[in-house]
């Protein structure tokens, strides 16, 4: 018996270890499905190759990129969340650029579309500019 609990064990720790830190992320404090915005990042156009993902609210309004593969590398980019029609909020999303102490909007998506579809948008391939994603 005890060599099955010890193969139980060491199943899931590997099985734990296998999922990427994104997905094990969890919002902030007084961050509910109702209002977070979901965003993923890639390295191609038309969202081939995900770099990074997380998932903003209210309570947590800003990401910064700068200890993320997606810096300075996002050529396209994907925002989901919450049906207004179902209790959600709508929210919108911008990706940012620092040049100094001035803040360049490179693109805007908003949330809560019908039946929760997802809103993308391209950069082109020229663009190594994204600094952070913050709520708008």
């Amino acid at each position: 018996m005890r060599t099955r609990s010890l193969f139980c064990v060491s199943t899931l720790a590997a099985a734990l270890l296998a999922i990427p830190a994104t997905a094990l992320a969890t919002p902030a404090a007084g961050c509910s499905n109702r209002d977070m915005a979901w965003i993923h990042l890639f390295a191609q156009e038309n969202l081939g190759n995900e770099l990074d993902s997380n998932a903003l609210c209210p309570g947590s309004s800003h990401w910064d990129l700068k200890n993320s593969k997606a810096h300075d590398h996002v050529r396209s980019w994907e925002v989901s969340g919450p049906i207004p029609q179902n209790g959600g909020k709508h929210m919108t999303v911008c990706l940012l650029d620092y040049v100094g102490s001035q803040r360049v909007v490179l693109g805007r998506l908003s949330t809560g579309g019908w039946a929760n579809a997802a809103q993308q948008g391209n950069l082109g391939n020229n663009n190594d500019r994204a600094d952070a994603v913050e709520l708008c």
